[in-house]
């Protein structure tokens, strides 16, 4: 059947509670509760140059979401660069509707596929177990249904640590994305997406008079503003 953009946004008005507590309830989101902003530098998709550095806002994001077809956004850094936490943080902009009010369904997918699985099986598989975890084991999943959330960019898969994979499970990967928006982490920037368009951020390291002023702001609210001289810092 041919699912429409009002069958869609029942599907996800109906599960958005149950899915967005089940995202934020993984370990690996757990352990980014926090998310200290950063600046990033911005590629938008066949962007002559980049943008930046600055701070990452929800709204830098909105043409990508707007934009037809299928796309990634590459998140791409050291390890330790804050990759993943930036992941995290925009999908903690989706799940409450930012940029444009359209709530968006993130789906973590950390390993690596298994033999014959794609992008959108596991994706539908994590679903239904988060489903049926809830009491809601009898709704079905049909594929077509899957398919058309992801295209719509209503469900959107984050891969993380992409370079860490196998060559061989990178690879699998990468043939089997689905339609929509895919973000990806990696330590890379190797372009492996080169069917599709691909935007970039690379979060910066942290300057050296932010953290200047980070320690200053701490210590004045701690009443000892004047603990530190200009030699200390």
């Amino acid at each position: 059947r041919t699912y429409t953009p009002t069958d869609l946004n029942a599907w996800v008005e109906h599960h958005q509670a149950q899915l967005t507590a089940s995202f934020l309830g993984l370990q690996s989101v757990q352990a980014r509760q926090v998310h200290v902003p950063l600046d990033v530098c911005l590629t938008p998709a066949g962007a002559a140059a980049t943008e930046g550095p600055r701070l990452l806002r929800p709204e830098d994001l909105e043409p990508l979401l707007a934009a037809g077809g299928s796309q990634v956004l590459l998140l791409s850094g050291d390890g330790g660069a804050g990759k993943t936490s930036l992941a995290f943080a925009i999908a903690r902009w989706w799940l409450q509707g930012e940029p444009g009010g359209v709530v968006r369904l993130p789906v973590l997918i950390e390993t690596a596929l298994g033999q014959g699985e794609s992008v959108a099986d596991r994706v539908r598989s994590w679903l239904r177990s988060q489903l049926a975890g809830s009491g809601g084991g009898g709704e079905e999943l049909p594929a077509e249904l899957i398919e058309a959330l992801l295209a719509s960019k209503r469900l959107i898969p984050i891969v993380d640590h992409l370079s860490e994979l196998t060559p061989a499970a990178r690879e699998q990967l990468l043939a089997a994305l689905p339609p929509g928006l895919v973000v990806v982490t990696s330590r890379s920037d190797d372009d492996g997406f080169r069917e599709r368009p691909l935007s970039r951020i690379v979060p910066q390291r942290i300057a050296v008079e932010r953290l200047q002023a980070f320690f200053l702001d701490y210590l004045r609210r701690k009443g000892q503003g004047e603990a530190l001289s200009d030699d200390d810092l």
